[in-house]
Protein backbone atom coordinates (compact mmCIF):
# COMPACT_ATOMS: atom_id res chain seq x y z
CA UNK A 1 0.00 0.00 0.00
CA UNK A 2 2.82 2.41 0.90
CA UNK A 3 4.50 1.80 -2.46
CA UNK A 4 1.19 2.37 -4.24
CA UNK A 5 0.65 5.71 -2.46
CA UNK A 6 4.21 6.81 -3.33
CA UNK A 7 3.68 5.92 -6.98
CA UNK A 8 0.39 7.79 -6.95
CA UNK A 9 2.07 10.96 -5.60
CA UNK A 10 4.82 10.64 -8.22
CA UNK A 11 2.16 10.41 -10.92
CA UNK A 12 0.38 13.53 -9.61
CA UNK A 13 3.66 15.45 -9.39
CA UNK A 14 4.56 14.42 -12.92
CA UNK A 15 1.14 15.53 -14.17
CA UNK A 16 1.50 18.93 -12.50
CA UNK A 17 4.99 19.34 -13.95
CA UNK A 18 3.70 18.54 -17.43
CA UNK A 19 0.91 21.08 -16.98
CA UNK A 20 3.51 23.67 -16.01
CA UNK A 21 5.27 23.04 -19.28
CA UNK A 22 2.12 23.22 -21.36
CA UNK A 23 -0.85 25.57 -21.61
CA UNK A 24 -0.76 28.99 -19.96
CA UNK A 25 2.03 28.08 -17.51
CA UNK A 26 4.30 27.50 -20.48
CA UNK A 27 3.31 30.96 -21.71
CA UNK A 28 4.31 32.42 -18.36
CA UNK A 29 7.69 30.70 -18.51
CA UNK A 30 8.26 32.11 -21.97
CA UNK A 31 7.41 35.62 -20.76
CA UNK A 32 9.86 35.30 -17.84
CA UNK A 33 12.55 34.09 -20.26
CA UNK A 34 11.96 37.03 -22.61
CA UNK A 35 12.13 39.52 -19.73
CA UNK A 36 15.34 38.00 -18.37
CA UNK A 37 16.93 38.02 -21.82
CA UNK A 38 15.98 41.69 -22.31
CA UNK A 39 17.47 42.72 -18.95
CA UNK A 40 20.72 40.84 -19.57
CA UNK A 41 21.08 42.36 -23.04
CA UNK A 42 20.17 46.01 -22.42
CA UNK A 43 20.94 46.66 -18.74
CA UNK A 44 24.57 46.89 -17.54
CA UNK A 45 25.41 44.07 -15.09
CA UNK A 46 26.32 46.61 -12.40
CA UNK A 47 22.78 48.05 -12.61
CA UNK A 48 21.05 44.68 -12.01
CA UNK A 49 20.24 43.96 -8.35
CA UNK A 50 17.83 41.02 -8.69
CA UNK A 51 16.71 38.90 -11.63
CA UNK A 52 14.34 36.05 -10.70
CA UNK A 53 10.93 34.76 -11.77
CA UNK A 54 9.45 36.52 -8.71
CA UNK A 55 10.71 40.05 -9.23
CA UNK A 56 13.29 42.14 -11.07
CA UNK A 57 15.20 45.03 -9.51
CA UNK A 58 17.39 47.29 -11.67
CA UNK A 59 18.69 50.87 -11.67
CA UNK A 60 18.30 53.27 -14.59
CA UNK A 61 21.08 55.84 -14.34
CA UNK A 62 22.34 58.79 -16.36
CA UNK A 63 24.45 60.44 -13.66
CA UNK A 64 24.90 59.93 -9.93
CA UNK A 65 22.16 62.54 -9.39
CA UNK A 66 19.81 61.35 -12.14
CA UNK A 67 18.73 57.78 -11.47
CA UNK A 68 15.66 55.71 -10.65
CA UNK A 69 15.48 52.28 -9.04
CA UNK A 70 12.86 49.99 -10.60
CA UNK A 71 11.33 46.98 -8.88
CA UNK A 72 8.97 44.86 -11.02
CA UNK A 73 6.99 42.26 -9.07
CA UNK A 74 5.41 39.41 -11.05
CA UNK A 75 1.89 38.26 -10.25
CA UNK A 76 0.71 34.62 -10.30
CA UNK A 77 -0.95 34.85 -13.72
CA UNK A 78 1.75 36.99 -15.37
CA UNK A 79 1.75 38.19 -18.15
CA UNK A 80 -2.05 38.00 -18.29
CA UNK A 81 -1.97 40.00 -15.05
CA UNK A 82 0.06 43.21 -14.98
CA UNK A 83 3.11 43.17 -12.70
CA UNK A 84 3.54 45.46 -9.73
CA UNK A 85 5.90 48.43 -10.24
CA UNK A 86 7.77 50.28 -7.49
CA UNK A 87 10.03 53.28 -8.24
CA UNK A 88 12.45 55.05 -5.91
CA UNK A 89 14.93 57.88 -6.41
CA UNK A 90 17.12 60.09 -4.20
CA UNK A 91 16.23 63.25 -6.15
CA UNK A 92 12.59 62.88 -7.22
CA UNK A 93 9.54 63.55 -4.99
CA UNK A 94 7.29 60.75 -3.81
CA UNK A 95 4.19 62.01 -5.66
CA UNK A 96 6.01 62.15 -9.00
CA UNK A 97 7.31 58.60 -8.57
CA UNK A 98 3.79 57.35 -7.87
CA UNK A 99 2.64 59.14 -11.03
CA UNK A 100 5.43 57.46 -13.02
CA UNK A 101 4.46 54.06 -11.61
CA UNK A 102 0.97 54.56 -13.02
CA UNK A 103 2.48 55.51 -16.39
CA UNK A 104 4.59 52.34 -16.35
CA UNK A 105 1.50 50.20 -15.79
CA UNK A 106 -0.27 52.04 -18.61
CA UNK A 107 2.67 51.27 -20.92
CA UNK A 108 2.60 47.60 -19.90
CA UNK A 109 -1.15 47.46 -20.50
CA UNK A 110 -0.74 48.97 -23.97
CA UNK A 111 1.98 46.46 -24.80
CA UNK A 112 -0.21 43.58 -23.65
CA UNK A 113 -3.11 44.84 -25.76
CA UNK A 114 -0.86 45.06 -28.82
CA UNK A 115 0.18 41.43 -28.32
CA UNK A 116 -3.49 40.43 -28.02
CA UNK A 117 -4.29 42.18 -31.32
CA UNK A 118 -1.54 40.16 -32.98
CA UNK A 119 -2.90 36.94 -31.52
CA UNK A 120 0.11 36.63 -29.19
CA UNK A 121 -1.55 37.55 -25.92
CA UNK A 122 -0.26 36.00 -22.71
CA UNK A 123 3.07 34.76 -24.10
CA UNK A 124 5.31 37.87 -24.22
CA UNK A 125 6.98 39.71 -21.35
CA UNK A 126 5.98 43.25 -20.36
CA UNK A 127 9.23 44.31 -18.69
CA UNK A 128 10.69 45.95 -21.85
CA UNK A 129 7.76 48.39 -22.05
CA UNK A 130 8.21 49.40 -18.39
CA UNK A 131 11.99 49.71 -18.54
CA UNK A 132 12.04 51.71 -21.79
CA UNK A 133 9.50 54.20 -20.39
CA UNK A 134 11.63 54.93 -17.32
CA UNK A 135 14.84 54.94 -19.39
CA UNK A 136 13.41 57.54 -21.77
CA UNK A 137 12.36 59.73 -18.81
CA UNK A 138 15.84 59.60 -17.27
CA UNK A 139 17.73 60.24 -20.51
CA UNK A 140 15.46 63.00 -21.87
CA UNK A 141 14.79 65.10 -18.78
CA UNK A 142 17.70 67.25 -17.60
CA UNK A 143 15.63 68.68 -14.73
CA UNK A 144 15.66 65.44 -12.74
CA UNK A 145 18.61 66.42 -10.46
CA UNK A 146 16.99 69.79 -9.70
CA UNK A 147 13.32 68.85 -9.54
CA UNK A 148 12.75 70.53 -6.17
CA UNK A 149 14.52 73.67 -7.37
CA UNK A 150 12.25 73.72 -10.43
CA UNK A 151 9.20 73.61 -8.18
CA UNK A 152 10.60 76.44 -6.09
CA UNK A 153 11.29 78.47 -9.23
CA UNK A 154 7.75 78.06 -10.50
CA UNK A 155 6.36 79.02 -7.10
CA UNK A 156 8.69 82.01 -6.89
CA UNK A 157 7.42 83.19 -10.25
CA UNK A 158 3.85 83.11 -8.88
CA UNK A 159 2.86 80.54 -11.49
CA UNK A 160 2.94 77.32 -9.51
CA UNK A 161 1.20 74.31 -11.04
CA UNK A 162 -1.13 72.08 -8.98
CA UNK A 163 0.61 69.02 -10.48
CA UNK A 164 3.75 67.60 -8.95
CA UNK A 165 5.19 67.10 -12.42
CA UNK A 166 5.69 70.70 -13.60
CA UNK A 167 7.60 69.64 -16.72
CA UNK A 168 5.94 66.36 -17.65
CA UNK A 169 5.48 67.61 -21.19
CA UNK A 170 8.30 68.41 -23.55
CA UNK A 171 7.78 72.13 -23.13
CA UNK A 172 5.93 73.92 -20.34
CA UNK A 173 4.75 77.49 -20.72
CA UNK A 174 3.12 79.63 -18.05
CA UNK A 175 1.82 83.07 -18.95
CA UNK A 176 0.50 85.80 -16.69
CA UNK A 177 -0.73 89.26 -17.61
CA UNK A 178 -2.03 92.16 -15.54
CA UNK A 179 -3.51 95.55 -16.47
CA UNK A 180 -5.00 96.39 -19.83
CA UNK A 181 -3.30 99.78 -20.03
CA UNK A 182 -0.46 99.46 -22.58
CA UNK A 183 1.71 101.94 -20.66
CA UNK A 184 1.50 99.97 -17.41
CA UNK A 185 0.85 96.53 -18.87
CA UNK A 186 2.74 93.72 -17.16
CA UNK A 187 3.33 90.26 -18.58
CA UNK A 188 5.36 87.26 -17.48
CA UNK A 189 6.24 84.13 -19.44
CA UNK A 190 7.98 81.06 -18.01
CA UNK A 191 8.98 78.30 -20.47
CA UNK A 192 10.80 75.09 -19.49
CA UNK A 193 12.34 72.75 -22.07
CA UNK A 194 13.27 69.56 -20.21
CA UNK A 195 15.07 67.88 -23.11
CA UNK A 196 17.55 70.75 -23.54
CA UNK A 197 17.52 71.77 -19.87
CA UNK A 198 16.61 75.39 -20.66
CA UNK A 199 14.50 77.68 -18.48
CA UNK A 200 13.35 80.88 -20.17
CA UNK A 201 11.78 83.72 -18.17
CA UNK A 202 10.48 86.89 -19.82
CA UNK A 203 9.16 89.87 -17.88
CA UNK A 204 7.67 92.94 -19.50
CA UNK A 205 6.42 96.10 -17.81
CA UNK A 206 5.33 98.76 -20.24
CA UNK A 207 8.25 99.36 -22.58
CA UNK A 208 10.80 97.64 -20.33
CA UNK A 209 11.76 94.04 -20.93
CA UNK A 210 13.86 91.51 -19.06
CA UNK A 211 14.82 88.04 -20.26
CA UNK A 212 16.59 85.44 -18.11
CA UNK A 213 17.78 82.16 -19.63
CA UNK A 214 19.05 79.41 -17.31
CA UNK A 215 20.71 76.36 -18.84
CA UNK A 216 21.07 73.21 -16.75
CA UNK A 217 24.01 71.02 -17.92
CA UNK A 218 23.75 67.26 -18.30
CA UNK A 219 26.08 66.69 -15.33
CA UNK A 220 24.34 69.09 -12.92
CA UNK A 221 25.03 69.63 -10.00
CA UNK A 222 28.63 68.56 -10.59
CA UNK A 223 28.81 71.58 -12.92
CA UNK A 224 26.88 74.78 -12.30
CA UNK A 225 24.11 76.27 -14.40
CA UNK A 226 24.70 78.95 -17.03
CA UNK A 227 22.76 82.19 -16.68
CA UNK A 228 22.13 84.73 -19.41
CA UNK A 229 20.37 88.04 -18.64
CA UNK A 230 19.13 90.59 -21.14
CA UNK A 231 17.55 93.83 -19.87
CA UNK A 232 16.30 96.77 -21.90
CA UNK A 233 17.73 99.25 -19.39
CA UNK A 234 20.86 101.44 -19.47
CA UNK A 235 24.25 99.73 -19.45
CA UNK A 236 24.97 100.71 -15.82
CA UNK A 237 21.67 99.33 -14.58
CA UNK A 238 22.11 96.17 -16.62
CA UNK A 239 25.61 95.63 -15.20
CA UNK A 240 24.20 95.62 -11.66
CA UNK A 241 22.06 92.60 -12.58
CA UNK A 242 24.66 90.75 -14.63
CA UNK A 243 27.77 91.17 -12.43
CA UNK A 244 26.85 88.28 -10.05
CA UNK A 245 26.48 85.99 -13.06
CA UNK A 246 30.05 84.52 -13.01
CA UNK A 247 29.63 83.61 -9.35
CA UNK A 248 26.36 81.80 -10.11
CA UNK A 249 27.91 79.94 -13.02
CA UNK A 250 30.84 78.66 -10.97
CA UNK A 251 29.02 78.02 -7.70
CA UNK A 252 28.37 74.39 -8.62
CA UNK A 253 32.12 73.78 -8.87
CA UNK A 254 32.90 74.99 -5.34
Amino acid sequence: MFVFVCLWYVKIATTIAMEDLTGKNQSGCRAYAEDAEFIREFVPPSAIQTLTNEFIAVTVIRTAFARINIKIIFQADYPNTLPGVELSSPTLPFALLRFKEKECLDQAKEAREEFVKKGEGGIHGLVPAIYEHVYSFIQNNLFIPCWKEMKQLVTLCAAASESESVSETEKVEVKKETSTDDKNKKSFVLACDEKRGIINMKLKVGNYKQTIVITVPEDYPENGVKVSICISFTFTFTFIFTCPNPYINNRGED
